[in-house]
């Protein structure tokens, strides 16, 4: 799905422009325990067409692990993205 995609955004000409915000917000550690790091966090994304309006593209969690790297820097293990938007709109191209 993901190689889909990307041929989309490189190929495809029924791809219009557009300027996409993405927040992050109410971000959460849960627990720390055995070198992991459990933290949630609600996201929104908006897109904006150049020529129409901003609409609400979805809304949702993430669920995040992150460990310490060689050099004692956080890495994203894994991300679990639960959104709450029923249809996931068929221009979305871009990974949330």
């Amino acid at each position: 799905m993901i190689r889909d995609r990307a041929f989309a955004v490189q190929h495809t000409q029924m791809f219009a422009p557009r300027y996409m915000q993405h927040f992050v917000t109410n971000i959460c550690v849960v627990a720390a325990d055995k070198g992991e790091i459990r933290a949630r966090a609600n996201y929104l994304l908006l897109q904006t067409l150049v020529d129409g309006p901003t609409t609400i593209h979805q809304a949702g969690r993430y669920y995040d692990v992150f460990v310490r790297g060689a050099t004692g820097r956080l890495l994203l293990k894994n991300r679990q993205c639960v959104y709450d938007t029923l249809l996931i709109a068929n221009d979305l191209v871009y990974p949330v």
